[in-house]
């Protein structure tokens, strides 16, 4: 649905008379494909001219670089007509500089960069720098003798969205101190689409591609959102300056996607000229001598628009395009006088005809384009009979936006005080939507302001149905934009929900407050008291349905660590596909979480073990337990061992849980560390191998054997590499393993249905991934194909599952928001307490989601003791869902007894559509007797089988029963799928290297797919024999670094190298091969063939390690010693000495010292006994990241400092001086946790209590930048004439978690955190004592305290009770000594707050006589 029926109109419609452009959106994004157009004939002036095309080369700064890349292309130009019409936009050059008259004379134009390239140009929050940057390149370009410039490029337009309205409006549209001004700019770019049915499909989709043959060329993986569709036409930005659209892609553009140089990139803008031409619009090529581009491809650009479209096509420069839209479209009127002030002039549709008119109001005249003669008419306008658009004057901060989709225009009103929405309705009354007062709520509950309190541009525009801003405090944002969906504008928005009053609902009452894709419905499938705090689950060969039951969550049944975990059985007793039976197999385990049925009973991972249960006499209880494998790290429930995933490799696939742990396989007694990756285990064998990656909880993989996980706050990686194949290698370092799939950046957006409650941590998180787990990937078609091969992501925090489309993207993959879930969730709730932790599919086809449904989801870990005392944190442990996605009207497959069929149906269900029901049947194959039947069967499978994916599976059984043979197989290393031979090369690790199985191998060194050509790379290396190593070696001298940017097919090539193979083949010659391959083959050549696994490197833990205990009696002691100096006044200055004495060794802080512990800028809890804490007792609370190792390598001495990275063939370790020490594990002998970190616990007692009290004095004065709030403007307080001096709440920095401004009562408030502080700079008359009052209002019936603290002293007082949090009372709390000058005053707690601290107006300092 199109949001934006026509924001052209819009544009029009909130014009002030001439002369106030200020009040016309200087919206940049507004054109469409069904907005009135500016084609060629209309401005162009020559006859036969249909389209025009603009070679505008950026960021000159270099003359003579410019003229050497440039010279092919102009003297070809100059073969068409004797000019050479190039736009050049330029950074600081010298204006006297005779390269540029000499360009100046062939027709080449001089356009506006900006002096110092910033990308984005808004950012860091510094307006001035931006403005002052443009408009001192303008000026210089002003200077250049013989030209004028007349138009501007954005940096980085193509590549970030750096392209603001805020720019427009009060850069672009505004004059230079010197009075310069520019008339166009080319920054925004045009996509070519298939939705504009005039371009024919073979031209603009010729592979099929939704978006097209363009859109591949967005750099999504950026957030970029630059750019509109199907309106290759001039448009006008805020009826002042011209926007001539450049075209996708760039030739950054180009390069980002396939490489530099690459003739695929041609070839598209060919396509995109000649789709320009049928629509007689502009093509405007944004190219660098960069490397990116060669010239002799723009000169074929060039012949391709002459040999094809002849005299239809005009080169012009940017110059030339203005001078031609004012002569001839214009008549000679210009947008802007020649001060730089608006004319009046408006360029618009005056008869809705679908043409671009002009109206010059001030002369009563308009120019009218006669679409049947192609001619201009002028005439007086208006005249009898002629409809004037309405001129009201519309308030600067409204917009007209069709909100909800229906061809009305709504309001959306937004500036420093308010924000309102005004929905029109279908009988034309208004209906009132999100509103209130700025301050009032959460800024993510607000209306984000679209002017200022100066009444400049915020840089706020509407499209697609989001609302988009982009100014100079944006650059932290996804994509350097803040993004708001504009459904979410619609309705008011509800009270803000205390989480203490929500109340659970019940099983039917909770799946009606569910939304879903409008093609599925949901199901429940079972609920209390059948399964209680489902976690997991599984189906085994016998039709039951697993449970795991985490009711231990999350402090223990008792909340004193009691396990009470259980798992359990559901069954479908009379066939009616509902379970109606439940059975309790096993209770008492310490927070279960996963399930996987095996060998007629279960395998349950249970940290610190993975066991195996099953029943033996029929009753239903588990009464034989086995623990196979131990060693797995306990804590957080959140963050233990989980997953059981079957793999294609014919092992189950477990989730490391971001614990690790040194793990036993108790059948072999053989230990493996996990640090940094999950793990594969074979249980029957005992068998247990590291594997890439490590996943938090739901490790995954689709129908094609590649792996997926994540975390709370990264929603999906790709695992890229394999473990078991890189540490073959232990001589080079590899490089990172995983992708982050989405192409939205950052932490996902979301969009909740339900109402959000009061935070108690993640402030900034909210509507953000915080909590994303239990990722499945549908591996069916049942439910429809658009669903095939998506994962669904659970996020129980904001009670919703997020679906991701994966598109394959080279070895790896990207993925997108569903079709229509652009702006909503695949599945949301309005229950706060719906909680889906795991999505999978079921062997029906449905999608299965598991609820925990508990009130608090969050591990006590993370929330604040106050918090916890106000509620129950086992509020659902008696609840719990599991709900399926269905289609409605088609019918579910059944599920059969596997475990009951004969060989040949058995074989039968494996051709099945449904990937999970596969995975049961190439269990059960595995553990059945019949190994040569099933082998003979699965033969025919895989060979003839018509789904591809059904080929793989069955190959997977065929070699996990060890029945490859090879006259049959080799025929799946040609197969037309090119998963089905990656899947057969992997297979061929396995089996012998006869001369025919090397010949068909040494043809997928040129398969078309890089997944099958990387899987050969790294599979050779276990292929015993001279030829393979020969195919290696060859395959290494068609290594291209260009085609490689992320370093993973290398990684793969030197995963099979060994030192012996890698010295031969630089022995045989380097020529050719990349210089990063070079040192790689050097570094393996040194080593050794039988170099030690690196994974079995002894790591300790040190049995010191705290882990949370009481500290040490000396420190213990240093504590009390110096708790005294919270009483005294600390010094600044002498803290700051200190600082730099003992800290700046390991500490950074404002840019000085050495970052080997945190750095001290990012602090935020600045509290007395926080800091006291770190500095005398730094261990105890350590991130595992500042944790100090020794390591001790096999040779020399040990090394000291912390691990910031690690990878299976090294270690990244940061020393104590700040540098990194890359060191390979196979060179190590022991890495050994100390448990502590790098700074000395004796610290404290080489300190005096006021050395306390100086240094923390100065780490509190050293902060990051106050929160951006609007209404709060801190600034220099003054003395009034007697002297006093009010400390207004509007003035004040604001710092931590959770303070405000509210501009309601001009008033700091939600002040409930220790971290909270204000901070205010003033500048005092004379020294002296000062009265203390303060304006306060406070309706907690609990005692706290609050500190005023200044450069000499500080006053300590009990906050007041007053009636009401409405109720300001002021009162005197004291004398505070100040001095001459400017200094700072702090308000904050003393000791942690209760409830909430005060809401609180100003503070008053009086002189005292």
């Amino acid at each position: 649905m199109n949001r934006i029926v026509s924001l052209f109109p819009v544009a029009l419609a909130l014009a002030t008379q001439p002369g106030t452009a200020q009040h016309v959106p200087a919206d940049p994004y507004w054109p469409g494909l069904d907005q009135p157009k500016l084609i060629t004939p209309q401005w162009i002036g020559e006859e036969g001219v249909k389209a025009v095309v603009i070679l505008s080369i950026d960021d000159m700064s270099d003359t003579g670089k410019y003229e050497r890349f440039l010279r092919p292309i102009l003297d070809r130009l100059k073969k068409i007509d004797g000019r050479a019409p190039v736009s050049i936009t330029t950074m600081g050059i010298d204006p006297m500089d005779q390269q540029v008259q000499s360009w100046l004379k062939e027709g080449v134009s001089i356009e506006s960069h900006t002096m110092s390239h910033p990308c984005p140009l808004l950012a860091g929050g510094d307006f001035a720098k931006a403005k002052s940057t443009v408009n001192r390149n303008i000026d210089l370009l002003f200077t250049i003798p013989n030209t004028e410039p007349v138009a501007f490029r954005m940096p980085c337009c193509d590549s970030q969205n750096s392209v603001s309205p805020r720019f427009f409006a009060e850069i672009m549209h505004r004059t230079t101190e010197a009075g310069n001004f520019l008339r166009a700019d080319s920054s925004v770019f045009n996509l070519f689409t298939p939705e504009d049915t005039a371009l024919p499909r073979e031209l603009i989709a010729p592979e099929g591609a939704k978006k097209g043959r363009l859109a591949k060329y967005l750099p999504l993986d950026r957030g970029f959102v630059n750019v509109i569709e199907n309106y290759p036409y001039p448009y006008v930005i805020g009826n002042m300056s011209w926007q001539i659209p450049g075209a996708v892609p760039s030739d950054w553009a180009g390069q980002h996607h396939h490489g530099s140089r690459n003739p695929k990139t041609v070839e598209d803008w060919k396509a995109g000229i000649d789709c320009t031409v049928i629509k007689q619009g502009v093509f405007a090529l944004v190219f660098h001598p960069h490397g990116w581009v060669d010239p002799a491809q723009v000169v074929e650009l060039i012949d391709h628009c002459v040999a094809k479209h002849g005299k239809k096509v005009k080169f012009l420069t940017l110059r030339e395009t203005y001078q031609r839209l004012r002569d001839n479209a214009l008549g000679g009127w210009t947008l802007r006088d020649d001060a730089g002030d608006s004319t009046g002039i408006q360029v618009r549709d005056l008869d809705q005809d679908g043409f671009i008119d002009v109206w010059n109001p001030k002369v009563g005249k308009a120019r009218r384009w006669n679409k049947m003669t192609g001619e201009w008419m002028v005439r007086r306008f208006p005249r009898p009979g002629d409809r004037v658009p309405e001129q009201a004057a519309h308030p600067a901060a409204l917009r007209l936006v069709d909100l909800d989709g229906d061809g009305d225009q709504d309001k959306v009103f937004s500036d420093a005080d308010e924000f309102w929405v005004k929905v029109q309705q279908a009988d034309k009354s208004w209906k009132d939507g999100l509103s209130g007062k700025r301050g009032d709520r959460d800024p993510v509950n607000e209306i984000p302001m679209i002017v200022r309190k100066d009444g400049s541009d915020n840089g706020a525009w509407f499209a697609k149905g989001w609302m988009y801003i982009q100014n100079e405090h944006t650059g932290n944002k996804p994509g350097q934009v803040e993004r708001r969906i504009l459904e979410d504008f619609l309705q008011p928005l509800p009270a803000r929900k205390d989480l203490q009053k929500l109340k659970p609902r019940s099983p039917r009452e909770s799946l009606q407050s569910m939304r879903t894709h409008p093609a599925l419905e949901i199901e429940l499938v079972a609920a209390e008291p059948l399964v209680k705090d489902p976690v997991e689950i599984a189906w085994g060969p016998d039709g039951k349905l697993w449970v795991v039951e985490m009711a231990d969550y999350p402090r223990g049944m008792d909340g004193k660590g009691k396990s009470g975990g259980r798992v359990r059985f559901l069954e479908d007793t009379d066939g009616d596909g509902e379970y109606d039976k439940s059975t309790l197999f096993l209770e008492g385990l310490n927070y279960p979480t996963g399930v996987l049925p095996w060998r007629g009973g279960v395998l349950i991972t249970a940290a610190p073990e993975i066991l195996w249960a099953r029943d033996t006499d029929g009753d239903g209880k588990a009464d034989e337990k086995k623990v196979l494998y131990d060693g797995f790290r306990v804590g957080n429930p959140q963050h233990r061992v989980n997953g059981l995933r079957w793999g294609l490799d014919n092992w189950i696939h477990i989730a490391n849980g971001d614990s690790d742990g040194t793990i036993r396989s108790v059948k072999t007694g053989k230990t493996i560390n996990i640090s940094g990756r999950d793990l594969r285990i074979r249980p029957d064998e005992g068998l247990l191998e590291a594997q890439s990656g490590e996943t938090q909880f739901g490790r995954c993989r689709d129908d094609w054997g590649n792996w997926f996980g994540n975390n709370n706050s990264n929603a999906l990686w790709h695992y890229v590499l394999r473990d078991h194949y890189l540490r073959r290698n232990p001589h080079v370092a590899s490089p990172r393993t995983y992708h982050m799939v989405p192409e939205e950046q950052g932490r996902l957006q979301l969009y909740p249905t339900s109402v959000t409650v009061e935070r108690f941590n993640d402030f900034n998180t909210a509507n953000r991934v915080t909590s994303t787990c239990g990722t499945g990937i549908y591996r069916d078609t049942w439910l429809g194909e658009e669903f095939y091969g998506n994962a669904f992501i659970c996020e129980p925090v904001h009670n919703l599952v997020i679906r991701q489309v994966l598109s394959a993207n080279g070895l790896t993959f990207s993925s997108r928001r569903g079709s229509g879930e652009e702006r909503r969730e695949f599945l949301s709730s309005s229950d706060n307490w719906f909680r889906p932790v795991t999505a999978k599919t079921g062997p029906d086809g449905a999608l299965y989601i598991v609820d925990m449904y508990r009130h608090v989801i969050e591990h006590p870990e993370w929330i604040p003791k106050r918090w916890q005392a106000r509620l129950n944190l086992r509020a659902g442990e008696d609840k719990g869902r599991i709900y399926r996605l269905v289609r409605p009207g088609v019918k579910r497959g059944t599920i059969p007894r596997l475990d009951k069929l004969e060989t040949g149906k058995l074989v039968y269900e494996i051709g099945s559509s449904n990937g999970e029901l596969r995975d049961m049947v190439h269990i059960e194959m595995m553990q059945r007797a019949d190994r040569d039947g099933l082998s003979f069967s699965l033969r025919s499978v895989s060979a003839v089988a018509e789904s591809p994916a059904v080929r793989i599976q069955a190959l997977a059984a065929l070699d996990g029963m060890g029945g490859i043979m090879e006259p049959g197989f080799l025929h799946r290393l040609e197969d037309p799928h090119p998963d089905v031979r990656r899947q057969a090369v992997r297979i061929a690790e396995r089996i012998p290297a006869t001369p025919a199985l090397l010949q068909a191998l040494a043809k997928l060194l040129d398969d078309p797919d890089v997944r099958v050509r990387h899987q050969l790379y790294t599979s050779l290396g276990n292929v015993d024999s001279p030829e393979a190593e020969a195919l290696l070696e060859l395959a290494c001298r068609k290594y291209e670094v260009a085609s490689d940017p992320h370093g993973w097919i290398r990684a793969g090539l030197l995963s099979s190298v060994r030192p012996s193979l890698a010295a031969r083949i630089l022995a045989a010659g380097q020529d050719g091969l990349p210089g990063e391959l070079v040192r790689d083959l050097t570094a393996t050549a040194k080593g050794n063939d039988e170099a030690i696994d690196p994974v079995q490197v002894v790591r300790v833990v040190a049995e010191s390690e705290r882990g949370g205990g009481p500290p040490p009696k000396a420190i213990a002691a240093q504590l009390v010693m110096h708790a005294a100096a919270e009483k005294l006044t600390g010094q600044a200055g002498k803290g700051r000495a200190l600082f730099g004495t003992h800290c700046v060794a390991c500490h950074r802080l404002q840019g000085e010292g050495i970052q080997v512990g945190p750095d001290l800028t990012a602090l935020t809890d600045l509290s007395f006994v926080s800091l006291l804490t770190a500095i005398v007792d730094p261990n105890a609370a350590v991130e595992d990241k500042f944790v100090m190792h020794t390591v001790t390598p096999r040779k020399g001495l040990a090394v000291v400092g912390c691990i910031s990275s690690e990878t299976s063939t090294a270690i990244f370790l940061k020393l104590a001086d700040g540098s990194q020490r890359i060191l390979l594990k196979k060179d190590l002998r022991e890495i050994k946790s100390m448990g502590r970190s790098l700074m000395a616990e004796g610290f404290g007692a080489s300190l005096k209590p006021q050395d306390i009290a100086d240094l923390i004095r100065y780490l509190q004065t050293v902060r990051p930048p106050p929160k951006e709030i609007a209404g709060n403007d801190p600034q220099l307080v003054k003395a009034a004439r007697d002297g006093s001096l009010a400390l207004r709440a509007a003035s004040a920095a604001i710092y931590g978690p959770r303070l405000t401004y509210g501009l309601q009562f001009k008033m700091l408030e939600w002040w409930e955190s220790e971290q909270d502080f204000a901070v205010w700079s003033l500048e005092c008359r004379k020294a002296g004592n000062y009265r203390v009052e303060a304006d306060i209002a406070c309706e907690t019936r609990v005692e706290n305290r609050f500190q005023v603290i200044g450069p000499q002293g500080r006053v300590s007082a009990v906050v007041p009770q007053t009636k009401s949090w409405a109720d300001f009372q002021r009162k005197e709390y004291g004398i505070l000594e100040l001095r001459e000058g400017r200094q700072e005053i702090v308000v904050r707690s003393e000791g942690p707050v209760k409830n909430f601290l005060m809401d609180l107006q100003a503070v008053y300092l009086t002189p005292v006589e």
